[in-house]
């Protein structure tokens, strides 16, 4: 089970059917290599979303979001966590069979939060810059490579590393990887 953070900012703007089966999982004991934090953020008024891995901080950001299009935003985030982790030369079959359902986390940790916060001071300006000059997909391919290699500090440990690295690492711990 994924379990799922939303920021107050993001409440509401899944699809419905994703909040009618969502379950209060804030009680369970869940790896951490299978919780996230979402938030969102706009860009000439339109939503972009982005979810980062509490353990990890590895990053899956959704460019130009309609609620509309995405009825079913179970399969619109694993969709993207497939495509993220491919880009990362990461093979998501594995991490994916762990996803078959969601639960909300209502209980918030300080880390992910801040590091999502960081990506949308740091990312923003050049984001928005280039969001009306570019294609999507070839936006979305560039900042996802750059929020997944931008170099964080990570409890425990006494260097900075890419989220895409350590994400590695904790998936091979887990057997997660073919």
């Amino acid at each position: 089970m994924i379990k799922l953070y939303q920021t107050k900012k993001l409440k509401g703007h899944l699809s419905n059917s994703f909040y009618q089966d969502l379950p209060d999982a804030s009680g369970q004991e869940t790896d951490p290599i299978l919780s996230w934090y979402g938030d969102i953020f706009y860009i000439n008024r339109k939503m972009n979303l982005i979810f980062t891995n509490e353990l990890t901080k590895f990053s899956i950001l959704i460019l130009k979001y309609k609620k509309s299009d995405h009825p079913d935003f179970a399969a619109t985030f694993r969709q993207y966590l497939a495509f993220t982790m491919r880009l990362h030369s990461l093979d998501p079959e594995k991490y994916l069979e762990h996803t078959d359902s969601f639960g909300l986390n209502t209980k918030s940790n300080r880390s992910p939060i801040a590091h999502l916060s960081r990506l949308k001071i740091d990312f923003t300006p050049t984001l928005h810059f280039e969001y009306n000059y570019i294609e999507t997909e070839p936006l979305w391919i560039k900042y996802t490579q750059a929020f997944n290699s931008f170099y964080t500090s990570y409890p425990g440990r006494k260097s900075y590393y890419e989220p895409a690295e350590v994400m590695k690492d904790e998936l091979e711990k887990r057997g997660l990887l073919r």
